[in-house]
């Protein structure tokens, strides 16, 4: 997470778009959880919510030849 309004989520974009620019691409997102609690929690702050927000568009996003690969050490994901 970044210290300024609206860094974190220009950050995920920029990531996305530098990998849809060098396509095929593969992205590794470790630790998925970390960076993307689940949407139900009601602890979230209004920062998580918008990365949470920005990531699944962008996931919605991705081109088919930029492949996306999660992972997580949590069970239940």
């Amino acid at each position: 997470m970044q210290s300024y309004v609206g860094e974190s989520e220009q950050e995920v974009r920029r990531l996305f778009t530098e990998a849809c620019r060098n396509a095929p691409s593969l992205m590794l997102l470790d630790e998925i959880d970390a960076l993307c609690p689940r949407r139900q929690c009601s602890s979230h702050n209004d920062v998580e919510q918008r990365v949470v927000s920005c990531l699944c568009s962008q996931l919605d996003a991705v081109v088919s030849h930029c492949f996306i690969k999660c992972r997580s050490n949590s069970l239940l994901v």
